[in-house]
């Protein structure tokens, strides 16, 4: 996978990772502008702590069809879509680099602790059509703290028949004009 070392210098690329018995490995690794990480579905596995960057509001990248297991950071991102991914751990957002307008479509989180942690001001993100299975202890399936306009429509979230309290609540909303 040595595609993922030059993520964050290209520009308006593919990524595209095939099936495979193995997992990409890519350690710490930064996705600029326009990049798009493309796989096959749960054969196209990728480990490592992915940072998605937009510098403008107008240039857009997309993560489709590939597990990514290991984190996934949102710093400054605009305009991204995230369709199909399926997340092993938690998604977060800059609290410092706001990330606007970004799409969670067909996403499925399942087994972690929570899906979804918004520290502050990322606003005008969706998250559509989506599931999230939180294992036991969780903190929060979606906290959004000082962010506006949230939009989570069709998305269920669920305790997993092994979750033991002590959890926190399924969703969190801190915010205005947030649908749900």
């Amino acid at each position: 996978a040595k595609a993922l070392d030059f993520a964050n210098v290209l520009y308006n690329t593919v990524l595209y990772f095939p099936r495979s018995t193995s997992v990409y490995e890519c350690g710490n690794t930064v996705v600029k502008s326009g990049v798009t990480i493309l796989g096959d579905g749960i054969d196209s596995k990728i480990s490592g702590k992915l940072t998605f960057e937009t510098g403008s509001r107008f240039i857009t990248g997309a993560c489709r069809d590939v597990v990514l297991q290991s984190g996934t950071h949102l710093r400054g991102c605009r305009n991204r879509l995230f369709e199909n991914v399926q997340f092993g751990d938690v998604v977060t957002f800059d609290a410092k680099a706001w990330s606007h307008y970004n799409t969670f479509l067909n996403c499925v989180w399942i087994g972690v602790a929570s899906a979804i942690n918004v520290p502050r001001k990322n606003h005008f993100n969706k998250v559509l059509s989506c599931r999230i299975a939180l294992k036991h202890g969780f903190a929060a399936g979606i906290k959004i703290a000082e962010a506006d306009g949230w939009n989570i429509i069709g998305t269920s979230i669920e305790a997993l028949p092994d979750a033991t309290e002590p959890f926190g609540p399924f969703l969190d909303l801190d915010g205005r004009n947030h649908t749900v």
